[in-house]
C-alpha cells in the first residue's frame, strides 16, 4: 500500500444558472457568513444521502458505462447544483518532472464554514464552490512515468497479524486506568436510550503511513470501540451495533473488526448513522466531524478532541462557534486522556468525554 495524494478536478455547472452567480469574492464571503450566522445547517443528512446514492450507482454500473460519461451532482447551500466528472482511470501529466497521475475512484471532501471561506480566500478551490459544503474529489497514485513505479514510499505493513494485534491491544486496554475510568463514565448513560455506536476515522491496524506505530494507536482506538459494544451489551443483555468508517480500512481491518460485531461502513454511510441515540468516538479526524455532528444531531456521548472554550488553529476539525454552544448549554465534560500525563499517548490528542444533559 503506497500513500495516496488527493485530485481536486473543477465542476460543472449544468444547465441551470447558480442562485449566487454571478459573485464577488466578497459578495461569497458576506453570503457564507449570513448563512453561518443564520444557524442554517452547512450539512444535511438527505444530502449526503443523495450523494451516497450516486456513489453507489456508480459502483453498480462501472462494468456497463464509461466513467467519462459519469457525473456526480451535489447540492449547494441555496440548492443549487454543481456536477463533478468522474475521472477514474485518467493518467494525468505531473507537475513534477517524469510524474504521472493516475486517477483512482472518487471520494467526498466536506466542507466546514471556516474551511470554505479559507479555501476559496487561498484559491485552493473555486470561487463557484464556496457554496457547496460537500464536493467530489479524487484518490490519486503518483508514479514515474517511465517506470510505472509509484514515487512515494511504501506504507509501513505492521509486522504481526491484524487479528492478533487486536486481541493483544484488547488485553492491554482492558487492565487500563483510562478504561476503567471510561467504564464507570458509561453508567452516567444509563437513562440514555443507546441504540448503537459509530466511531470515525480511528484508521488501518494493517498499514500505517510513518513510523510512529500508527497501526498500535489505530488498535487502542478499535479496542476502546469494541469494548463500549461489551459494556453496554452487558449492561443491556441486547445486541448493540457497531459501525466504523474510515478510507484506510483494508478488507484485513475489515475482518478483523467483524470478528468483535464492528461494521465497516463506507463514506459517507456511518455519518448517517450519528444520531441523538448513539455513542460517537473519533480523536483526530481530518474533516470537520464537530460541524457534521452539530447539524445532525445531540448524540447521547461523544467522546473525542477537547473543544477548546475560544477559538484555536484545528484547521482539519475546528472548534467553531456552533459546536462550542452545543457543548456549553447541552453536555456534561468529563476528562478522560490528558496527552501531556499519559504516555505512551496512542491517541495524540486530549480526549474527553460529553454526555448529554437530560432535559428536565
Amino acid at each position: 500500500m503506497h500513500h495516496l495524494h488527493i485530485f481536486h478536478g473543477d465542476p460543472e455547472l449544468g444547465n441551470g444558472p447558480l442562485k449566487e452567480w454571478p459573485c464577488s469574492l466578497d459578495r461569497a464571503m458576506e453570503l457564507l457568513k449570513t448563512w453561518y450566522d443564520s444557524d442554517k445547517p452547512f450539512f444535511t443528512k438527505k444530502d449526503l444521502r443523495d450523494v451516497s446514492n450516486q456513489l453507489n450507482r456508480r459502483y453498480n454500473t462501472r462494468r456497463r458505462s464509461g466513467a467519462q460519461n459519469q457525473m456526480i451532482s451535489v447540492k449547494g447551500l441555496s440548492g443549487s447544483k454543481i456536477f463533478y466528472k468522474v475521472t477514474t482511470g485518467q493518467v494525468l501529466t505531473g507537475e513534477v518532472k517524469n510524474e504521472e497521475w493516475v486517477i483512482l475512484e472518487p471520494k467526498i471532501r466536506y466542507f466546514c464554514y471556516e474551511q470554505l471561506t479559507s479555501s476559496v480566500k487561498s484559491e485552493e478551490i473555486e470561487l463557484v464552490e464556496a457554496f457547496f459544503p460537500v464536493q467530489i474529489e479524487h484518490f490519486a497514485l503518483v508514479r514515474a512515468t517511465d517506470t510505472k513505479l509509484p514515487v512515494d514510499a511504501e506504507y509501513i505493513e505492521n509486522p504481526v497479524a491484524v487479528d492478533e494485534t487486536l486481541q493483544n491491544t484488547l488485553k492491554y486496554w482492558r487492565k487500563t486506568s483510562e478504561w476503567e475510568k471510561l467504564k464507570s463514565l458509561l453508567k452516567l448513560v444509563v437513562t440514555h436510550d443507546i441504540t448503537k455506536i459509530v466511531g470515525i476515522a480511528s484508521g488501518s491496524m494493517e498499514f500505517g503511513p510513518d513510523d510512529e506505530d500508527c497501526t498500535y494507536r489505530s488498535a487502542v482506538q478499535h479496542s476502546l470501540l469494541i469494548t463500549i459494544k461489551e459494556s453496554l451489551e452487558e449492561n443491556s443483555e441486547t445486541k448493540t451495533p457497531c459501525y466504523v468508517q474510515d478510507p484506510r480500512y483494508t478488507a484485513v481491518d475489515e475482518w478483523a473488526l467483524a470478528q468483535h460485531g464492528c461494521e465497516v461502513l463506507e463514506d459517507p454511510k456511518a455519518f448517517l448513522e450519528i444520531d441523538d441515540d448513539c455513542i460517537l468516538f473519533s480523536c483526530c479526524p481530518a474533516l470537520p466531524l464537530k460541524e457534521i455532528t452539530v447539524d445532525f444531531a445531540r448524540p447521547a456521548m461523544l467522546v473525542w478532541d477537547r473543544v477548546a472554550d475560544a477559538p484555536g488553529h484545528r484547521c482539519h476539525n475546528p472548534d467553531s462557534d456552533h459546536v462550542r454552544d452545543m457543548i456549553e448549554r447541552e453536555y456534561d465534560s468529563h476528562e478522560f486522556w490528558d496527552l501531556h500525563e499519559v504516555e505512551p499517548a496512542p491517541f495524540k490528542s486530549h480526549l474527553v468525554v460529553y454526555i448529554r444533559r437530560q432535559v428536565e
